[in-house]
């Protein structure tokens, strides 16, 4: 789907995520791994969601091991580096370079003047190795583009197109930071599903193939509660039944399905993002689809073990396009795409066939314009600092004990349509 945006004075059109098939182009298109939020990279263990790295989640692979190297999380209020696709150029151009931007302890941005380039990105979230070295994008093409940063802050390209059997439009990096689980969106009969990538000592990948085929699948949460279980958004996954939404894996080396549940009650959703609250009892599963007669919606399920509970769908909220969910209880954040909107979704403990209520966030300054897509920060000071691209720059958006979630205000990067973002990321 395609919309015209406005930016310092030119006419810009984004192609950005309409519910069709998942692939690339989708909205929300990006991390899916430990427990925090849709499309997340970064953390560590104690959050859920769609794309943390950092925890105890198991691997696909344990088994086999044998070790590895270790990738040691940074210091946890140091000073990290900020990645931002910029998919467009001053000529309204397709655009492959990527900018790096300082983030201080205090949650700072600035600006480094360091740029490289990749595979083009227009929306997805850059996800990270535990340590931060390494960083991962789906790129336009259903590629992976891979990266370094270098000590003094500069970024070597690994590869700008990694892949062959898969169409790349979602990353998940294992805890252990050793693989990268990239989800193809497509249907099973030409390639749907997960597959594994080795990530070396050497920083060298290299492909291990399929490990769950899945028809739509489009987000994957790796469970921190219970090591050794996944969580699957797809239509359905190995042995699942057919047309189910949500999906509970033993993850081992060689993943089972456990449970499955329909989520929706009515019409086939298009997935944009799935999320695990913190304490692992709730999923909820953004519908985006472009070609439903029902308004989109957001489904809440309740998780208890392996047993699936579909609860309720908050509707309307237009385009929802990615999901955080708070380190700290089970309050969310979901990013409206074309309603050009961020909505808080409250949590009542009082209400438990019907706990949630969605309501936009208070926004400092005017609000914000195509919002896709979020990365969150779930270490140290600035644990539950989430950034999210939109077409004026970057906003911060904090989560807090007990508090509803702050508005900090937007980062500008510029005024003209080679300063509006795509795909974002921010180390661990």
């Amino acid at each position: 789907m395609k919309r015209i945006v406005v930016s310092g004075g030119l006419a810009l059109v984004l192609s950005v995520g309409c519910g069709d098939d998942g692939g690339g182009g989708q909205a929300a298109a990006g991390g899916a791994g430990g427990v925090g939020g849709g499309g997340a990279s970064g953390g560590s263990a104690g959050a859920a969601g769609d794309a943390s790295v950092g925890g105890s989640a198991g691997s696909v692979s344990d088994a086999s091991d044998g070790g590895g190297c270790v990738r040691t999380p940074g210091p946890a209020d140091g000073p990290r580096k900020v990645i931002v696709a910029l998919p467009y150029d001053a000529d309204q151009k397709k655009s492959d370079l990527y900018q790096v931007l300082d983030l201080d302890a205090d949650g700072q941005l600035a600006k480094t003047g360091k740029t490289f380039l990749l595979g083009r990105a227009t929306n997805g979230e850059i996800v990270f190795t535990p340590d931060g070295k390494l960083g991962f994008v789906a790129t336009e093409a259903g590629k992976v583009g891979a990266f370094r940063i270098e000590p003094n802050g500069d970024v070597s390209v690994i590869d700008a197109g990694f892949g062959a059997a898969f169409n790349a439009s979602k990353l998940v990096v294992d805890p252990k930071g050793d693989r990268l689980y990239v989800i193809d969106s497509e249907w099973r009969d030409v390639g749907g599903g997960i597959y594994s990538v080795r990530i070396g000592c050497d920083d060298q990948l290299t492909d291990e193939g399929l490990v769950a085929a899945a028809k739509l699948p489009a987000g994957l949460v790796l469970s921190v509660k219970t090591p050794g279980r996944a969580f699957v958004a797809a239509d359905d996954i190995l042995t699942s039944p057919a047309a189910r939404h949500l999906h509970v894996l033993d993850w081992s080396a060689t993943p089972k399905h456990l449970s499955s549940t329909v989520a929706f009650g009515q019409d086939s959703p298009i997935v944009s993002s799935l999320a695990l609250t913190l304490d692992e009892s709730h999923a909820l599963i953004a519908d985006n689809s472009g070609f439903s007669s029902v308004p989109n919606r957001v489904a809440v399920v309740k998780v208890d073990g392996t047993g699936l509970t579909a609860l309720q769908e908050l509707t309307p909220i237009e385009d929802p396009a990615d999901i955080e969910v708070s380190p700290f209880d089970k309050t969310a954040l979901v990013t409206s795409g074309f309603g050009d909107a961020i909505h808080v979704l409250s949590f009542d403990p009082a209400k438990p066939a019907a706990p949630y209520s969605a309501k936009k966030l208070s926004y400092q300054g005017g609000a914000p314009q195509l919002p896709i897509d979020m990365a969150q920060i779930r270490r140290g000071k600035l644990t539950g600092r989430v950034l999210v691209s939109e077409v004026s720059g970057v906003r911060q958006v904090a989560f807090a004990s007990g508090a509803a979630p702050t508005d900090l205000g937007v980062f500008a990067l510029g005024t003209g349509t080679e300063s509006v973002p795509g795909a974002i990321g921010v180390q661990p």
